[in-house]
């Protein structure tokens, strides 16, 4: 999920920079601010995103990853619009790094008891996700499809996250709860220690003993 994540984000914003000057016209001048919007999107995607990924994980992966699609499409058919690559690469940015704090939690939360396994494949998807997204945006653009195809290229990879966010929340909601270490485990009902208690709470063995005196 991670890594085809990265990759369709990447995939088109490697090959930002000659869309802005040779499909959408916009002076050479502009690029750096552009790519600098794109970078104000992710700071704030990722604050959002880091606030509500412990609550709504996947949620957060399935609405964010959706969003990349959504706007990498608009990118796609609205290429040659100058207002609209501008707008359009700050919310790539935003949705992008949205998703990013959820992609380390799953991580996190799948290899349990090995968080610095999980940290590094999660580096080592990220990676793989940065460099396999633009080898696929060169190939297309090798293949003179052009660099607005590098956008719909991104946006097929996109679509293969989401398959596999819609597999793994599947899964997920048929695996048994994870307990939390040094919670008492309950089989079948409510467990009692110490005798049964009323609904006050005090142990039937104290109320015994109160009755007798």
């Amino acid at each position: 999920i991670t890594a085809l994540a990265a990759g369709g984000v990447f995939c088109a914003f490697s090959y930002l920079a000659p869309l802005l000057t040779d499909v959408a016209g916009l002076d050479s001048g502009w690029v750096p601010w552009v790519l600098g919007l794109f970078g104000v999107g992710a700071l704030i995607g990722t604050t959002i995103g880091g606030r509500v990924a412990d609550a709504h994980l996947f949620g957060v992966l399935l609405s964010g990853i959706s969003a990349s699609t959504v706007f990498l499409v608009a990118l796609a058919l609205f290429a040659s619009n100058q207002v609209a690559v501008v707008v359009l690469a700050f919310l790539l940015g935003l949705s992008a790094f949205y998703t990013a704090p959820a992609l380390n939690a799953r991580m996190f939360n799948v290899a349990g008891v090995a968080p610095t396994l999980a940290g590094a494949t999660t580096t080592a998807a990220f990676n793989l996700g940065n460099t396999s997204g633009p080898w696929l945006g060169g190939a297309v653009i090798d293949a003179d499809f052009g660099f607005r195809a590098t956008a719909w290229a991104g946006a097929a990879m996109l679509v293969l996250g989401l398959a596999a966010v819609t597999v793994s929340l599947r899964l997920r909601g048929g695996a048994p709860s994870r307990r939390i270490a040094g919670a008492p485990a309950h089989t079948g009902g409510e467990q009692h220690t110490g005798g049964e208690q009323h609904a006050g709470g005090e142990p039937a063995v104290a109320a015994e003993r109160g009755a007798g005196r």
